[in-house]
């Protein structure tokens, strides 16, 4: 392949946040080679010459796959609802709480919010997780993944202007973040109209 091999053309497209099934068509038997493959995720790996049937066999796993990742049912924001909506019973939980709620966009920290309450990090940390059954950090990017997902659902912004709009400075953490909550990366779910409910 020109400027690049297969394996960098993988990597590269990772890296830039595509979604697909990669599969490796090649005249390459070492265990060096298909290494690599293993580590990159390859959907499979074909070596030369290719059998037609072992082909066409392939195309429809992929064909499956693909149609599985579709149905792939996404979890349930409503706890974060539910948290806010509830009673909890210590002012310094629910000051954190407000505290997402209204300045999610902004950069927050169990630290700063501390201070703020001139409370201990530690002790603000260890109550919020047991009043709300999540650590600070893991609360307010869930609670960010779901405006996430309100703002991609109405069609009207940029995926790189989601990611701002929410809080999160860097695409790149955005992109992962959101996948890690909702198991779809935020091209696949603006691509594919995915109807995402989250709860990590």
């Amino acid at each position: 392949m020109p400027i690049m091999d297969g394996l960098t053309m993988i990597e590269k497209g990772i890296e830039l946040g595509f979604s697909f099934l990669a599969v490796i068509l090649t005249s390459y038997s070492d265990f060096e080679y298909a290494q690599q493959s293993i580590h990159l995720q390859v959907f499979d790996y074909l070596l030369k010459p290719i059998n037609e049937e072992v082909l066409k066999k392939l195309i429809k796993k992929v064909e499956q796959a693909l149609e599985n990742d579709r149905s792939t049912p996404v979890a349930d924001i409503s706890s974060y609802s539910q948290v806010f909506n509830s009673t909890i019973d210590n002012p310094h939980v629910e000051y954190a709480l407000n505290k997402i709620k209204v300045s999610y966009t902004q950069h927050l920290s169990i630290e700063q919010l501390a201070g703020e309450l001139q409370i201990s990090p530690s002790y603000l940390s260890r109550v919020f997780k047991q009043k709300c059954g999540k650590t600070f950090l893991d609360f307010l990017n869930g609670y960010r993944v779901q405006k996430a997902v309100e703002l991609l659902s109405t069609k009207k912004y940029k995926v790189y202007e989601v990611a701002d709009m929410t809080g999160f400075s860097e695409y790149k953490r955005f992109y992962q973040i959101f996948k890690d909550y909702t198991t779809l990366s935020p091209t696949d779910f603006v691509k594919n109209g995915y109807s995402i409910i989250v709860d990590k």
